[in-house]
């Protein structure tokens, strides 16, 4: 329901507005900006007083879309250069206080300053016909990276089954045992004792005496 809400908002403040479609998301921020700040059937308080636990103003909120004429900040201005230049109100920054404006005949298209003059009334006579905008919404299904396509389940086994059977049949089952060669250790040979004679180091001849 708040989609739809915005996506009419936005379709009416281009219907109603010279600005080029291209911009068409300066308006829906816009929207957000204007609904985040006026209170709801369901919920008393707005969005902006639940997250800032302060009362928001509507007091410098304009007319999306109107002429103005903005003055800019610019170090190299000369005596007889013009002071302001024309554009569109487009918007409210997010980080500052000012407006933003688009400024088609600027070099610097879109332009954010706190100093300029609405020509609110000036738009709404000038406006005769509306506009027609056509804005489609296209939904884009994201799949999760993580998750695989497709899940497998696992499948019973059917071993454990025919291993059952041949249990109440009475007979074993008949198990495939390899077989292999068992190479026995080598037999260590007996010591061969020498059977020669000893003799003694010192001969019979000789008298030792101690």
């Amino acid at each position: 329901m708040r989609n739809r809400t915005l996506m009419e908002m936005v379709r009416s403040m281009m219907s109603y507005s010279s600005v080029p479609i291209s911009l068409w998301g300066e308006a829906l921020k816009t929207a957000m900006y204007i609904l985040n700040r006026v209170p709801s059937k369901a919920v008393p308080k707005t969005l902006f007083e639940l997250w800032t636990y302060r009362k928001p103003s509507l007091r410098h909120t304009h007319i999306w879309g109107c002429p103005a004429e903005a003055r800019i900040y610019n170090p190299h201005e000369k005596t007889l250069d013009s002071r302001t230049i024309s554009g569109y109100f487009i918007g409210y920054p997010n980080k500052s206080k000012g407006y933003r404006f688009y400024c088609p005949n600027h070099n610097v298209r879109i332009v954010e300053t706190g100093n300029a003059r609405f020509l609110e009334n000036s738009e709404i006579s000038e406006s005769n016909e509306l506009r027609k905008v056509d804005i489609e919404e296209i939904r884009v299904d994201i799949h999760h990276p993580f998750l695989p396509q497709e899940i497998i389940a696992p499948q019973p086994v059917q071993q454990v089954e025919e291993h059952e059977q041949h249990n109440r049949d009475g007979s074993l089952p008949s198990e495939n045992i390899a077989i292999e060669n068992v190479v026995e250790p080598p037999q260590l040979a007996p010591l061969r004792r020498s059977q020669r004679e000893r003799r003694l180091a010192i001969s019979d001849d000789y008298m030792v005496y101690l």
